[in-house]
C-alpha cells in the first residue's frame, strides 16, 4: 500500500480513515491527567437491556446481556472474529484499521487509555502532566514494566518510539508542533511543543501512544513478530487467517482484587471478512466474540437471546466525501445538486434497514455543534435538476463524474442506489469499485471525485477538527487528512474559536458555525450515523467496559486484558 514508508505487505482496510487514523489524537480537553496503577474494572454487568452496572456508559451506548460473573476464572482461550486482516503490527509503519486496534491492544500497551466515561487517563504512564500553558508535557513511566523479551521499559524506548513517529510518513503530521523530545531520567520523557496542545493525553490513547520495543524501529520485519509490553505476546500469524497470541506471564497489571492479568491463557483473532460467515460462526459457537458495523448484522444481533452486547451509535458518520479541488466539484452548484438529489431517508431504509440515524452535520445529538436544522439541503429532486442545469449553463459541460465505491456486494448495492438518485437529476455518473486499501489510497491522495467515507467518530469534536482544517490539505498525490480538500477561512476561524472556548455555550456556538458553513458549501453529503456492535457468547466476561466508546475509536482498548471466559 502506498502509504507505507517501508515495504510491508498490503491488506484490505475496512475503516475509511486508514492513512489518517491517528488524527483522533488531536485537541481534546485534559491539560493534566493523573491516576494510580490501573486495576481491572471488575464486573461491568447489566440486566437485560440495561446499562453497565459498573459505571456510566457513554451517551447513545446500550449494553445488553446478563451480568458478568462475580469472580474471574483464569485460563482458557478467547476466539474473536475480526472484519479484516491486520497485516503487520507496527504502529509507526502500519495505519491500523478497526480490526487492527483489537489485535494491537493485545500486544502493546498505550501510555494513556480511556476511563469508563471516555476520558483520557494514564495507563502505561504513571502520570502525564502539562505545564507552560500545555506547551510542555512530562510523562512519568510506571516502574517495573518489561517488554515481552524481558528488557525493561524506560524513557529511552519511549523517546525512540516518539522520534520514529515523528519521522514516519503516516504519523509525522501529528508531530508537526513538537520541537523537542527529551529523556531527562530513566522514567521520564518530556515533550516540548511550539504551541499549546491541551489534548496531548488524548493523543496517547491512540496509535502514537502504543509503546513498541526499539528493536522494531531498526528491523521492520519485527512487525510480523511484534514486541510490546501488553497482556499478550506473539505466538503465530497466518496471513489472512489468524493472529494467535499467548499470555504474557510477566504482565505488570493486577485486577482490583490483586489477581494477575490477563486472565486468559491465549487469544486468537480470526480474519472473517465475509460478514455472513462471521455471524454464522458466532451463532454456532466457533467464535466467542465479534464486532460489526453492518446494519443487517445489527438487526440479527438485536434479535439474539443469551448473548452479551455493546451497541454504540454516537461515534462515526457515513457520508460522501467530495473532492472540491477539481471539476466538476470546484463549483458549488455541482455539490449542492448532489446533496439535493440524494434521498437519505430512502438510503437509511433500503441500505441500513433504518438502523442508522439521520445526520445533517459532522456532529451528533450529544455533541456541541449539533442542531436539528443545520441548514443542510434536504432531498428535493426538482431543485437538484435545476442546479444541474445551472452548472451546465455556466460551464458549458454536462455534470459528469465518477463515484468511487467499495467492491463487496453490499458496497455495490449501495453505490447503485445512490448513483441512480444522481442520474435521476440529470447527472452522468459512472461507478468505480475498488478494494478498501485502494479506495482509501485514492481518496486521501486526491485521486477521486466522489467517494463513500466513514469518519468523525470522537465524542468530543475537538479531536476531529484536523479533518476539516485547510492546513490538512497537501497537493494532489500527498496524503491529506482533509479528504474533501476544502479550504475555508470561516471554518478555520470557527475551529479556532471552538478550541479557545472557555464555556460549553461558546464551544457549541463555534461548532454550530462549522455545521452551518458546511451546510452552505457542501464538501460532504451526509448520510447517517454509524452503529457499532460488539457481541459475545454469554460465557465471555469483561466486554461491557467497551461502552466507554472504545468499541469504535481508533485507539487503545485496555479492557482486552481483563476479558475472561467462564470455564
Amino acid at each position: 500500500m502506498l502509504l507505507h514508508p517501508h515495504p510491508l505487505r498490503s491488506s484490505r482496510r475496512v475503516q475509511a480513515a486508514c492513512a489518517a487514523a491517528l488524527a483522533v489524537l488531536v485537541l481534546a480537553s485534559a491539560a493534566c491527567a493523573k491516576n494510580d496503577t490501573p486495576a481491572a474494572s471488575g464486573s461491568q454487568g447489566t440486566s437485560a437491556g440495561g446499562r453497565s452496572a459498573g459505571g456510566s456508559a457513554a451517551p447513545n451506548t446500550r449494553v445488553f446481556g446478563p451480568t458478568d460473573d462475580a469472580t474471574p476464572t483464569p485460563g482458557g482461550r478467547l476466539i474473536m472474529g475480526v472484519e479484516a486482516e491486520t497485516e503487520a503490527l507496527d504502529p509507526s509503519r502500519v495505519p491500523f484499521a478497526a480490526s487492527g486496534y483489537f489485535v494491537a491492544s493485545s500486544v502493546f500497551d498505550s501510555l494513556a487509555t480511556l476511563d469508563k466515561d471516555g476520558k483520557p487517563v494514564p495507563f502505561l504512564a504513571q502520570s502525564i502532566e502539562g505545564s507552560d500553558g500545555a506547551k510542555t508535557w512530562t510523562i512519568t513511566l510506571r516502574p517495573g514494566v518489561t517488554f515481552h523479551n524481558g528488557d525493561a521499559l524506560d524513557s529511552a524506548a519511549v523517546k525512540a518510539d516518539f522520534e520514529m513517529f515523528q519521522r514516519s510518513a503516516i504519523t509525522s503530521a501529528f508531530f508537526r508542533t513538537v520541537s523537542a523530545i527529551e529523556a531527562p531520567a530513566k522514567d521520564k520523557v518530556v515533550v516540548k511543543l511550539s504551541q499549546p496542545w491541551v489534548a496531548f493525553p488524548v493523543a496517547l490513547t491512540t496509535q502514537i501512544g502504543y509503546v513498541m520495543h526499539p528493536k522494531m524501529i531498526d528491523d521492520p520485519q519485527l512487525a510480523y513478530t511484534p514486541i510490546g509490553t501488553g497482556p499478550f505476546m506473539y505466538d503465530k500469524h497466518t496471513m489472512n487467517e489468524v493472529w494467535q497470541l499467548k499470555k504474557n506471564p510477566s504482565y505488570w497489571r493486577k485486577d482490583s482484587g490483586g489477581r494477575a492479568l490477563p486472565y486468559l491463557d491465549a487469544i486468537e483473532f480470526r480474519v472473517r471478512v465475509d460478514e455472513d460467515r462471521r455471524m454464522r460462526e458466532f451463532q454456532s459457537g466457533d467464535l466467542d466474540l465479534i464486532h460489526t458495523v453492518k446494519p443487517n448484522q445489527t438487526v440479527t444481533l438485536r434479535g439474539l437471546d443469551n448473548i452479551k452486547r455493546v451497541e454504540y451509535s454516537d461515534g462515526e458518520k457515513d457520508f460522501l466525501s467530495i473532492n472540491t479541488e477539481e471539476a466538476p466539484f470546484n463549483e458549488l452548484s455541482a455539490r449542492k445538486a448532489v446533496a439535493y438529489a440524494v434521498d437519505t431517508a430512502k438510503w437509511r431504509k433500503e441500505i441500513t434497514q433504518d438502523v442508522k440515524q439521520p445526520l445533517n452535520s459532522p456532529f451528533g445529538p450529544t455533541q456541541p455543534g449539533y442542531s436539528d436544522n443545520s441548514g443542510y439541503p434536504s432531498f428535493n429532486l426538482d431543485e437538484a435538476k435545476k442546479l444541474v442545469k445551472e452548472y451546465e449553463t455556466k460551464t458549458g459541460k454536462s455534470l459528469e463524474f465518477e463515484y468511487t465505491a467499495g467492491d463487496d456486494p453490499s458496497d455495490r448495492t449501495e453505490a447503485q442506489l445512490l448513483v441512480d438518485m444522481m442520474r435521476a437529476a440529470g447527472m452522468k455518473v459512472t461507478i468505480r469499485s475498488l478494494g478498501q486499501a485502494q479506495l482509501i489510497a485514492h481518496v486521501v491522495t486526491g485521486d477521486y471525485q466522489v467517494s463513500i467515507w466513514r469518519n468523525f467518530g470522537m465524542p468530543d469534536p475537538d479531536a476531529d477538527t484536523i479533518w476539516w482544517r485547510s492546513e490538512s490539505i497537501l497537493p494532489k498525490g500527498g496524503v491529506s487528512l482533509n479528504t474533501a480538500r476544502f479550504k475555508d477561512a470561516e471554518i478555520d476561524k470557527a475551529i479556532d474559536d471552538a478550541l479557545a472556548a472557555t464555556t460549553p455555550q461558546a464551544k457549541d456556538a463555534a461548532y454550530k458555525k462549522v455545521a452551518t458553513r458546511m451546510a452552505e458549501q457542501v464538501p460532504y453529503i451526509w448520510l447517517g450515523r454509524v452503529v457499532w456492535n460488539l457481541a459475545a457468547n454469554k460465557r465471555v466476561n469483561g466486554i461491557y467496559p467497551a461502552a466507554n466508546g472504545s468499541i469504535q475509536t481508533l485507539g487503545e482498548k485496555s479492557w482486552i486484558g481483563e476479558v475472561w471466559i467462564k470455564q
